[in-house]
């Protein structure tokens, strides 16, 4: 396959998993239907032979309606039968299960959907003691539960409060009436209010908004005023989450041309108001920070690592140098397998030590924008150059990867994920996955050829009427009529200098002077500390960068440069490259959850 190909499998791979869904190793798309039951229970002993933390997440899939813009596993509720008969499923998968983990504890418990707010006060209890009754929660457990405003009332709150939630996360998605109804979702925002102030009242200790920006049909100025809206509420958390068009998403818009500049200034908004940014999507303040997680974000939650089990209807579990599996998504056929005395298991893929390797590798250079190799071999006794060295050079060779004292650091963020897969995806799996695709794969890749109006020069996003060229460290003699080129055939409005590499090539200012020649505006993915020759040269944010900063194994960090800024967010060119070149300083240390 060539490259275009490649990006249109993954493409096509990445819509299939739900929104949010972590870079793992190896994806949903290349685990087996093959995967049994029986596999998962062999999982959960190798996984539970070793030490490890342990959370548990269940899936309660039914809601009122399931709104348009929705990429999870849901499906509208046929009446309250319906959840009976589901928590009966519950209740068989939790006790064939429960005698694997005699005498280990729970740390976290997360439920999620779906609405779990759906359920009645009778069949929540039931629900928590299907739960509590098979696995043991240990001391001081936090538990998390997801909720939609029109399923909840004081009472429910109290109900929940008395069965040990202390994290409520309230769904409003967004304020505006008007769009919420174009999405297809029923909600009376007039109660949010109240209901922060009664879960505060039942005694529930950290209360999170969910808002989504880029919503079909939302304009920028109704995301920027559901940001201040949840602002005024002052919840611990506020969830800032990116519309994702996933497969199981019936209104498929296109990506907001506003999202992510609107986002970041919301970002910056916040922070003004004391909320501090985790993971580029959690807004913090007080205890928020500490939020149970309900699927594997590959870190450690005290001294360890941690594994997932997931129960319900689409439930992913995680049982670390077990496996990743689903479980059968249709509750029918989950009930149908539990009735049969089996795991309802869909899909799934073994892991041993090469796979933990490999995802520990990916999630730190995606979500973090570095591995060090310390913390590489203090969790698989070698050093990453050992188990990935010949790769590892090469992705440094290319410009993807820059190396540093410590390790290496992510260069090249927007393509970065494209690069690290192509790298480390081994080439049979993707094989059988794109003869899964067939004519989807043979669309996608056709259409991904086609020039676009939007976008030239390197094929890069940009804004429409802009032109994204390459500025690399080519001389300008090179350079110089490649762009000419591309200026005469997409007569573009603004033409941005990209420079994928840690700082700008000998040939940039003088291509930004070719471009005001043209009578056409230039702008700069990198930040001006780093064009001192170009004082009035604009910066522009690579497409999809929210990244706020570089994380290290020793916390978020920032250029020793720019000391006083908080979030960096006015230096939307910042990357790992940025700063390897500058040094860096640690600003607030990784914080082990206790």
């Amino acid at each position: 396959m060539d490259d275009t190909q490649l990006r249109a499998l993954f493409g096509l791979m990445d819509a299939e998993n739900p929104p949010e869904y972590p870079p793992h190793y190896p994806p949903p798309a290349l685990w087996k239907k093959t995967f049994s039951g029986a596999d998962a229970a062999a999982a959960w002993r190798r996984a539970l032979a070793r030490r490890g933390d342990l959370v548990l997440y269940v899936h309660l899939p039914f809601c009122r309606e399931v709104c348009a813009f929705c990429g999870f596993y849901a499906r509208p509720c046929p009446g309250p039968g319906a959840v009976d008969d589901y928590l009966s499923a519950l209740e068989r998968e939790a006790a064939l299960l429960s005698p694997l983990f005699a005498g280990r504890r729970f740390k976290w418990l997360c439920f999620g959907g779906g609405t779990p707010s759906l359920l009645s006060g009778p069949q929540l209890e039931r629900l928590f003691d299907a739960v509590k009754g098979n696995f043991r929660p240990a001391r001081g457990a936090r538990t998390a539960f997801e909720s939609h405003p029109d399923s909840l009332d004081p009472a429910k709150l109290r109900l929940l409060k008395k069965l040990g939630v202390d994290w409520l996360s309230i769904g409003v998605q967004t304020f505006d009436d008007g769009v919420l109804k174009k999405n297809g979702r029923r909600q009376d925002n007039s109660r949010v209010p109240g209901l922060v102030r009664a879960a505060r009242a039942a005694g529930i200790k950290n209360v999170q908004l969910d808002l989504i920006a880029g919503l079909p049909f939302q304009s920028r100025e109704a995301f920027e005023a559901d940001v201040e809206k949840a602002a005024r509420l002052d919840p611990e958390r506020i969830y800032l989450f990116p519309f994702q068009a996933k497969e199981r998403v019936r209104l498929k818009a296109r990506q907001a041309p506003w999202l992510w500049e609107a986002y970041r200034r919301a970002v910056e908004s916040l922070s003004r108001r004391g909320y501090e940014l985790s993971c580029g999507r959690w807004l913090y303040k007080r205890s928020g920070g500490d939020w149970p997680y309900s699927y594997d974000q590959g870190e450690r939650m005290s001294r360890d690592f941690y594994s997932v089990l997931g129960l319900g209807a689409g439930a992913i579990s995680y049982a670390r140098y077990g496996a990743r599996y689903q479980n059968l998504a249709d509750p029918a056929d989950y009930a149908r397998a539990l009735s049969g005395g089996r795991l309802p298991a869909a899909r799934g893929c073994r892991l041993g030590e090469k796979e933990e390797a490999l995802n520990f590798l990916l999630l730190n250079f995606l979500q973090r924008g570095a591995l060090d190799r310390r913390e590489f071999r203090s969790v698989f006794g070698r050093g990453p150059r050992g188990a990935f060295g010949r790769v590892l050079d090469s992705l440094a060779a290319d410009g993807t990867l820059v190396a540093s004292r410590d390790g290496w650091l992510l260069d090249d963020r927007e393509n970065g994920l494209f690069r690290l897969r192509k790298a480390f995806y081994p080439a049979r799996p993707l094989t059988a996955a794109a003869r899964g695709c067939g004519r989807r794969l043979v669309s996608a890749a056709r259409a991904a050829r086609r020039p676009s109006a939007a976008t030239a020069g390197s094929g890069r996003d940009g804004a429409p009427g802009t032109l994204v060229f390459e500025a690399g460290r080519a001389p300008f003699a090179a350079l110089a009529p490649a762009l000419l080129r591309e200026i005469k055939a997409r007569r573009p409005v603004t033409v941005l200098l990209y420079c994928a590499g840690p700082g700008p090539g000998p040939a940039l200012p003088r291509l930004a002077e070719l471009v005001g020649r043209a009578g056409l505006k230039a702008a700069v993915n990198l930040p001006p500390c780093l064009l001192p020759g170009l004082p009035r040269l604009p910066q522009a944010a690579p497409a999809g960068s929210g990244d706020p900063g570089v994380f290290r194994p020793e916390g978020w960090v920032k250029p020793a440069r720019c000391a006083d800024c908080a979030l960096q967010l006015e230096c939307p060119g910042l990357d790992a490259a940025y700063a390897a070149r500058h040094g860096a300083r640690a600003v607030k240390p990784l914080r082990r959850r206790p």
